[in-house]
This record gives C-alpha cells, structure tokens and sequence, in this order.
C-alpha cells in the first residue's frame, strides 16, 4: 500500500495545517503495516535526514510517534502528533529558534516531521523537545529526536521508562520485554 499523504511547508486541513493537498486519510486509517515497511520507511528517513543535515546543517529534528502494534496511523495519532509539533514550534520561535525548513510525512507508517532550525544550540532544542514530551499525558507517544553538528543524535538527559514496569524503555524496547497486546 503506497497511500503516502506528503505535505511541503504547512500541513493540510485533514492533517491541521494548511498546505493545500486533498488528502485521502481515510485510506491510511487503520491499515496494518508491515515491518518491511516499517524498515523501509526508516531507512528513507534517515536519508532525508543525512540530506537535510548536508543542506542546512544542525539541528535537525524528526519527529515521530511511538505506536505500538501494526497499525501506525489514525485521526487520534495525527491529532497528537499535530498538538507535539505545533507545541515544539512555538516554544523554539519562543527561544529564539528560526526555523529553516519543515517538512511532514503522513502515511500508513505514521506520522512525522523534519525541521531544521539555523544558529540553535542543538542541547537547547533537545531539552525543549524533552519538555513537549513531558508536557502531555500522549507526550510519551512523542519521539522527539535532534541530530547535533557531528551529525549525531543528541540523547535524553534522563532515560525514558518503560510504561509497563517502570525500567529503561529503551531496555524493554530492545529485549521486547512486553507484548504488543500489553502496549497497547
């Protein structure tokens, strides 16, 4: 399924923004995706993202929601990852941030976001994103991550936790410590 919903500066009226494109989100809803396509779409963005890094240097953000299970996308999520976003804008423009270039990605894969912003300490940019993860009670579906000037992710002061049993996401993440029934 190529369902593939791209929007350029603004997002669109189905996604909250306002780029124009007439979109079809009802096709993407609830469709069930494949690791391969999970595989393949990561790899994409990281491309995107070396590309990105090359064009307008540090930092770059990319912003994603942790979705647990094969479904990826829905009216709720993009709900969730549109207030994330417009909420990392605006406290980065508050501090400061110009934004350089925004880009959003909305398929059956989910939903994300790559911004760069020009002359911004990359440290500042993760403890803000860190700040919008914390703020929500979805927050903790935000993945909020920022490559500094070495072309490096820049990691969280304090690890994640699990929200099944309290110990370093990361850890379960890795060790799929919890069945998807449990995550969700």
């Amino acid at each position: 399924m190529n369902n593939e919903i791209k929007c350029d500066e603004h997002l669109c009226a189905v996604c909250g923004h306002n780029c124009g494109h007439s979109h079809a989100a009802e096709k993407i809803a609830s469709a069930e995706v494949t690791v391969e396509a999970m595989a393949a779409r990561r790899e994409a963005r990281a491309a995107r993202l070396n590309e990105l890094f090359a064009e307008h240097g540090a930092p770059v953000v990319c912003f994603t929601m942790n979705v647990a299970g094969p479904i990826k996308y829905s009216a709720a999520i993009e709900i969730a990852f549109n207030v994330g976003c417009e909420e990392l804008l605006s406290d980065l423009a508050r501090m400061g941030a110009k934004l350089a270039h925004s880009e959003y990605h909305i398929a059956e894969t989910g939903c994300e976001g790559l911004f760069c912003f020009g002359h911004t300490n990359p440290r500042l940019v993760k403890a803000i994103a860190q700040k919008v993860e914390d703020k929500f009670g979805f927050g903790r579906l935000f993945d909020i991550d920022v490559i500094g000037a070495d072309g490096q992710k820049i990691e969280r002061q304090k690890p994640r936790q699990c929200l099944i049993c309290g110990q370093e996401a990361k850890l379960c993440a890795r060790s799929r410590a919890h069945s998807v029934e449990e995550l969700q």
